[in-house]
């Protein structure tokens, strides 16, 4: 049984990073065509524009999957808390962004951020051991970062790449940060 539950595991990480591949993919094509000179040859050629690879909607969240994620709060913690301080200069906006993350993952919302000494010493082995979840379980803890960066409306280059970053050290595709938003 293990066994088939690792087949199953591996099988969706592979979706997940073809999709993140060919999204990619997409996303350098549509901004190629969009740009000078490539708009000359797109406009002249009529290349349309290329469609995204939609990942299934994962729904709300289950209890289990909850209880999942509970069981790796601390490493969650740790992650979601270097977000909003690296997102948010304004220690009320951080706090706000870390609560909304936190509760959107159905964690303890009023617990406060770590301070920065404790999540720089622990990211690592934290992110270590949120590779460990399941593909459904990394989506959403990687729906609830993107909610800590958006939370004052904007994403800067850093945020981004600090996302991908992330989503790459826990073996998952970066999520839609529109699809995050609305």
């Amino acid at each position: 049984m293990s066994q088939l539950s690792e087949a199953l595991t591996t099988t969706e990480n592979r979706i997940a990073f073809a999709r993140q591949a060919h999204n990619d993919a997409v996303t350098r094509y549509n901004t190629a065509r969009e740009i000078f000179p490539g708009s000359i040859a797109a406009g002249s050629f009529q290349f349309g524009r290329a469609e995204l690879l939609e990942r299934a909607a994962c729904g709300a969240a289950t209890q289990e999957q909850k209880e999942a994620l509970s069981a790796q709060q601390s490493p969650a913690l740790t992650v979601l808390s270097a977000l909003a301080e690296l997102s948010h200069g304004d220690p009320f906006e951080c706090r706000a962004a870390y609560a909304q993350a936190m509760g959107a993952l159905g964690l303890d919302s009023q617990r406060e951020p770590l301070p920065w000494h404790a999540w720089t010493s622990s990211m690592g082995e934290s992110l270590q051991t949120l590779a460990g979840l399941t593909p459904r379980e990394k989506a959403q803890l990687l729906e609830a970062a993107a909610e800590t960066m958006i939370h004052n409306g904007r994403v800067t280059l850093h945020e981004g790449e600090l996302l991908r970053a992330m989503a790459a050290a826990i073996g998952c595709p970066v999520p839609d940060l529109g699809a995050v938003a609305a």
